[in-house]
């Protein structure tokens, strides 16, 4: 069967819903879907379903019905979406079900009003405010510290954005990265022992994490063609022939002084007062030859 046809639409509103989980959302489209084609749940045979957020999209189905319908996870990054649909429709080409639905999940992201215009170091960007939890992680208040914690299926990306040498958040940093952050100031941080920058370019954390590359241990850019040397014109390929070498005679000269004729000075002349000469001048009019 090639003639497959999307018979039915839904979409949850657009925005943040405190309190409401992405799988309410995932089953509240769902359900505009279902009353878009004109069917109930229980008349769909299959379904794909994806989410950047949630790891099991398939838990939908204790909002929609227990129906038994095989219902399979997908994730391909920013293409989950398509991709769901398009496996959607391939089984219904196979011909072995005739009525299936496909459901994704995008994350929220942010409102151009919140976006950062100003580099950051990226890892803080997911840190939910103190006190509060996300889909990340979690402030976790013990021994009369607060220290952000990293879910466990997010260490590869934690320690991806903190250049594999993450050192748990302190609430203290996150409230000074935060008053930075909001003012469109870049966030350096600070290594008190060290009393330089943590993070950027030039931070410890950076240098700590790069020390040991072979880059680094190669002397870095100052190897490099294109680094500034020290020198002076005489290194120039347009210089003097014999000021590279190092045997010839470098000291200052005049002009003349290399001659090996004496000097000998012009004889002078007497002055005397020139001439001046001014052509004689007349009236003249416009139009007169």
């Amino acid at each position: 069967m090639d003639d497959v046809a999307i018979i039915g639409v839904g979409r949850s509103a657009f925005g943040r819903f405190p309190g409401v989980s992405a799988i309410e959302l995932g089953a509240k489209a769902a359900r505009l879907a279902l009353g878009d084609a004109g069917i109930t749940w229980k008349d769909v045979q299959f379904a794909f379903g994806g989410s950047y957020e949630v790891d099991n999209p398939d838990a939908v189905v204790n909002f929609l019905g227990l129906t038994g319908l095989p219902f399979t996870d997908v994730y391909n990054g920013c293409a989950t979406a398509a991709s769901a649909l398009t496996q959607a429709a391939n089984t219904i080409r196979l011909g072995e079900y005739d009525l299936g639905m496909a459901i994704e999940h995008k994350p929220a992201g942010k409102y151009d009003s919140e976006a950062d215009h100003v580099a950051q170091p990226a890892g803080f960007a997911y840190v939910a405010p103190n006190g509060q939890s996300n889909q990340y992680g979690y402030w976790d208040h013990s021994g009369g510290q607060s220290f952000w914690v990293f879910y466990g299926q997010y260490a590869l990306m934690r320690d991806l954005l903190f250049n594999h040498s993450y050192r748990p958040l302190g609430r203290y940093e996150f409230e000074d990265y935060r008053s930075y952050q909001s003012t469109g100031r870049t966030y350096y941080g600070r290594d008190e022992a060290a009393g330089t920058p943590r993070y950027g370019s030039q931070g410890t954390a950076t240098a700590d994490r790069y020390s040991g590359s072979s880059y680094a241990k190669s002397g870095g850019f100052k190897d490099s063609k294109y680094a500034s040397k020290g020198g002076n014109y005489r290194d120039s390929r347009f210089a003097t022939p014999g000021a590279s070498d190092p045997n010839a005679d470098h000291s200052p000269k005049r002009f003349g002084s290399g001659s090996s004729q004496p000097h000998v000075s012009p004889p002078s002349r007497p002055s005397s007062p020139r001439p001046s000469f001014r052509p004689p001048s007349s009236g003249r009019r416009f139009g007169r030859h």
